[in-house]
């Protein structure tokens, strides 16, 4: 993956996020976006995802998985989240 992909990726990632975070994440998540701040934005994200057990598909922890490779940051506690079965 290369960084247009990557950011492309966190954006979608990120925006189809922000309405199912609990709120009190959701305003600093914003803020991580509008600055720019993708990294962060997507670390502390995938944070919140395991810490509040928000449902997501396989396919969305898969792009969060590569986000995170892409960034070279931990995914072992990916294991830990709560991944639905897809409709």
């Amino acid at each position: 993956m290369d960084y247009a992909e990557f950011s492309q990726l966190a954006n979608t990632t990120l925006d189809a996020f922000l309405g199912r975070v609990p709120a009190r994440y959701r305003e600093g998540l914003e803020s991580l976006i509008i600055g720019g701040e993708q990294r962060l934005a997507v670390t502390n994200l995938a944070t919140t995802l395991v810490a509040d057990q928000v449902p997501v598909t396989t396919a969305e922890r898969d792009g969060v998985r590569r986000l995170l490779e892409y960034l070279n940051e931990p995914i072992d506690n990916l294991d830990a989240l709560n991944v639905s079965p897809e409709p």
